[in-house]
């Protein structure tokens, strides 16, 4: 990640945001599917902000609600860095076979819920 100076979490939150069909979401439900705290959600977002990665704004419709949306260099910088973590990720798990991923996945997820 540091050819591309990005954290995972940052990363993490990239790719949340790639995957939502408007490439934004209310940042209370980024920060749920991320299984963070609100204050640690906030900061990264914040310096995300500041780079260019993201925009925030408020919902029209609820002014209460901040939005967070992803921008054209954030787009950038996700297609640089996912193929560095998947290849990481894929380098990670080389030494497994098919049922020892999905055991390990079955165990991670019990782990987050």
């Amino acid at each position: 990640m540091a050819e591309v100076d990005l954290t995972l979490p940052q990363f993490n939150i990239l790719m949340v945001l790639a995957a939502s069909p408007t490439a934004s979401l209310p940042l209370f439900e980024l920060n749920a599917q991320l299984v963070s705290t609100p204050p640690n959600t906030t900061w990264l977002t914040n310096r995300m902000e500041e780079r260019g990665f993201v925009t925030k704004r408020r919902d029209e419709g609820d002014r209460r609600v901040v939005l967070l949306e992803l921008t054209e260099s954030g787009w950038r910088t996700l297609g640089v860095a996912a193929p560095v973590v998947f290849a990481a990720e894929k380098g990670l798990l080389s030494g497994f076979n098919a049922e020892e991923i999905t055991t390990l996945g079955n165990l991670l997820t019990r782990l987050v819920r």
